[in-house]
């Protein structure tokens, strides 16, 4: 009887793990953009908006991927765009995740037009890109990135006060 019961549970669990596991392939992510932007922007200190296709899965390692991402640039900028991504890919560690910590071991940026721009005060639209984790935000700590790449880019550089501009393509 207690067999029974031990392999029925063992079996229960097995399948539950199993559903958990499979069942974010089935979800249309798309429908949670707003769900997923809210879960980010403590982390981004600009608007973003993702206007194609979400999708997400937890197997071999968590991978969230975001079609057609973009950026907001600060007030006083030439450019409304900091940047625009034709897609965003990100993988974590799963066992890191199921402990509180973010590690991501890649991000993987796929035709980024990047606007940098030093303004006529001299600061720079990418400082104060990622929120700096004091107050009631998420701890910075707790997040972990080891890669970033990206194909096929375009970098654009204006300096306000100089009227120094370049741009660089296929980054």
């Amino acid at each position: 009887m207690m067999k029974k019961a031990v392999a029925y549970l063992f079996f229960l669990s097995f399948f539950l793990l199993a559903i958990a596991l499979v069942a974010p392939g089935f979800i249309d992510w798309s429908q949670h953009k707003g769900q997923i932007i809210s879960q980010l922007e403590p982390y981004i200190a600009r608007k973003m908006d993702v206007g194609g296709k979400v999708s997400f899965r937890i197997l071999p390692n968590p991978e969230i991927v975001l079609e057609d991402v973009t950026l907001a640039n600060v007030e006083g900028a030439k450019s409304p765009v900091f940047m625009k991504l034709k897609q965003l890919e990100a993988r974590m560690k799963l066992g890191p995740m199921l402990q509180g910590r973010y590690e991501i071991e890649t991000i993987n940026l796929d035709a980024p037009e990047l606007n940098f721009e030093t303004l006529p005060d001299g600061t720079t639209n990418w400082s104060g890109v990622l929120a700096d984790g004091e107050g009631s935000g998420p701890n910075a700590d707790a997040v972990q990135l080891s890669q970033v790449s990206m194909t096929g880019g375009t970098l654009h550089y204006l300096d306000h006060a100089t009227g120094t501009q370049w741009q660089i393509d296929n980054v």
